[in-house]
């Protein structure tokens, strides 16, 4: 027997990845670091999350680690 999905369980789920690709574009990054550049601060292959807006609104500090990527 089969089961139905719903129109609004479908909906839903769309929703959400929608939701999930709009968040991680423009707002939370998630990277992959290339090199050996920061070592030993950052790894090479560690992974990091980045707030891609928040410094459009704040001033930025000394000894913050900012991304620099044609995306952003």
């Amino acid at each position: 027997m089969k089961r139905k999905i719903s129109f609004r369980r479908y909906f839903n789920t769309i929703y959400v990845i929608l939701l999930v690709v709009v968040i991680q574009s423009y707002y939370l990054g998630n990277y992959v670091i290339p090199t050996g550049s920061m070592e030993p601060t950052i790894l090479v292959g560690d992974r990091i999350f980045a707030n891609n807006i928040v410094y459009k609104f704040k001033k930025i500090l000394r000894l913050v680690i900012l991304l620099h990527s044609k995306n952003l």
